[in-house]
């Protein structure tokens, strides 16, 4: 549903959350470099917040 096409990624939405940043909160699996080699390139906190724009990535 929210477009993120990537094992082991939790988008959870708090529309009533009291801080703006707590309303959309991205949950991905941290990489490495051996995950790598045997599962592909995987979204980096940084790179997940930019591309869907938004600020808590976990």
């Amino acid at each position: 549903m929210s477009g993120i096409e990537q094992e082991v990624t939790i988008l959870m939405l708090y529309p009533d959350a009291y801080k703006p940043e707590n309303r959309a909160i991205l949950l991905v699996k941290e990489t490495n470099a051996h995950i790598k080699i045997w599962d592909g390139e995987k979204l980096t906190k940084d790179k997940a917040s930019r591309i869907f724009g938004i600020a808590r990535v976990e």
